[in-house]
């Protein structure tokens, strides 16, 4: 991409590169092409993100008002979750099926050296079908995160 940007640098009448970036699109090819790594690290990704902007939002009026905002992005991203759960911002299923997100994503990073093992031998069943909760908990949360745009432009 680097050397790309480079030579279209030199063309005359060049102002600029935009691109558009939309993480959960990048989510949702990766699930429709069983990139099984892709679609859970950045899935896990995207839910942190929502998780840091709901927790922003709504810890100032909760029973955890002391917990700031340095705090809240310091913390691992199933502390996060726990902390949503315990707010009452999202249900128990909800919960759940992220928690088991997480877990998956941890279980494939930490062996990343033997991860085409791991996809064959475990249950790829369930990895396969827990593709789709991604994407479902990633939009629950979006839909509760109001004030983020996880879509935009931005100029290369």
């Amino acid at each position: 991409l680097i050397g790309n940007l480079k030579r279209i640098e030199n063309f005359r009448g060049c102002a600029g590169i935009w691109a558009v970036y939309d993480p959960l699109r990048e989510v949702e090819d990766a699930v429709q092409y069983h990139d099984f790594f892709k679609a859970y690290s950045l899935g896990v990704a995207l839910l942190e993100f929502h998780a840091n902007n709901i927790l922003e939002k709504s810890i100032g009026k909760s029973r955890f008002k002391n917990i700031g905002k340095e705090k809240i992005v310091k913390m691992g991203v199933r502390t996060k979750i726990i902390l949503l759960y315990a707010l009452g911002t999202i249900d128990p299923k909800t919960f759940q099926n992220i928690i088991q997100i997480i877990r998956i994503r941890n279980e494939s990073i930490v062996h990343s050296q033997e991860m085409n093992k791991i996809w064959e031998e475990k249950s790829l069943g369930s990895i396969t079908q827990n593709l789709e909760v991604i994407l479902s908990c990633i939009k629950e949360l979006g839909k509760l995160d109001s004030t983020s745009k996880s879509r935009g432009i931005m100029k290369l």
